[in-house]
Formats: structure tokens, C-alpha cells, sequence
């Protein structure tokens, strides 16, 4: 993935929740439109969505739960820039991190 596809990918999750700017969400649209891989991964958060809840949860019990960690959300982000080829670090490496 294309380093300069790093700001969007923590727009997706806010698109998707209905939760970014309208100004913002042009700007994503726009990026999308010429973005293959950001594409993908938008696919791969709904797939993810979509998957989660087959499994049982539900917005009651996501909202039980509370909101994410950052270091868990940093992780997770981390984890999927170093799956498309664009991430250093220990995610990137195989290497676990503790909390």
C-alpha cells in the first residue's frame, strides 16, 4: 500500500460509523475513487464488521464493552498496514507487543 494511503485508513472506520465530516468524507470519496487498495481495505472493515456480528455481537454489547484501547486500535491498524507490505515495526515483524 502507498504510504500516502496511511491518513485514510483512519478515516475508514469513522466513514463507516457515519461519524466523519462531510468534508472529510468527500475527501475520502475522492480518494477512494482513484484507490484500489484503499478500496480493499474498506472491504476488508466491513468484511471484518460483517463477521463480528454472524458471531453474536451486537451494538448492546459493543457498547457494553466500551470503546477500544488505542494501543489495541494502533495495533490492529499497525497489523494491517504491515499485511499490504507498508509497515515497519514489530507488527510488521511477526514480533508480539505487550500492553
Amino acid at each position: 500500500m502507498n504510504p500516502a494511503c496511511d491518513p485514510y485508513l483512519d478515516l475508514l472506520l469513522d466513514s463507516l460509523d457515519g461519524a466523519l465530516p462531510a468534508a472529510e468524507q468527500r475527501r475520502l470519496d475522492a480518494h477512494l475513487s482513484a484507490c484500489p487498495a484503499c478500496v480493499e481495505a474498506l472491504r476488508d472493515h466491513v468484511r471484518l464488521r460483517s463477521s463480528l456480528q454472524e458471531l453474536g455481537s451486537t451494538e448492546d454489547e459493543a457498547e457494553a464493552c466500551g470503546p477500544l484501547p488505542e494501543a489495541l486500535v494502533a495495533r490492529f491498524v499497525a497489523a494491517m498496514r504491515a499485511a499490504r507490505g507498508g509497515g515497519t515495526g514489530r507488527a510488521a515483524q511477526g514480533g508480539a507487543r505487550t500492553a
